[in-house]
């Protein structure tokens, strides 16, 4: 490629593998510019197994309601899920706030 310095912004191109070149950055650009841009995918509820491993890698219960706030459960809070969390050693504050209505 050669400058032409009589216009600075125009360039001759003096070879097939330069037009190749130049061709290639353009139509890639062009393609990316409308690729549809993609939402991110909301994040899946909590199930009654996820909560039971956050209780066990010992995650504050604040965080864990605060996490359950944003995403919802998917399991209702009755007598076999207070059970099964009160056995693995969940605190009184996040079984607690689990039953409280949001």
């Amino acid at each position: 490629m050669q400058v032409n310095y009589r216009y600075p912004t125009a360039m001759r191109i003096t070879s097939v593998p330069s037009l190749a070149l130049l061709l290639t950055v353009c139509s890639a650009s062009i393609v990316a510019a409308q690729r549809p841009k993609t939402q991110p995918r909301p994040l899946s509820p909590f199930s009654l197994e996820d909560i039971e491993l956050q209780v066990r890698t010992s995650t504050p219960a604040d965080r864990l309601l605060e996490a359950a706030g944003r995403r919802c459960i998917s399991f209702e809070m009755n007598d076999a899920a207070l059970s099964r969390l009160r056995a693995i050693g969940a605190s009184s504050i996040l079984i607690d706030g689990l039953l409280l209505p949001r």
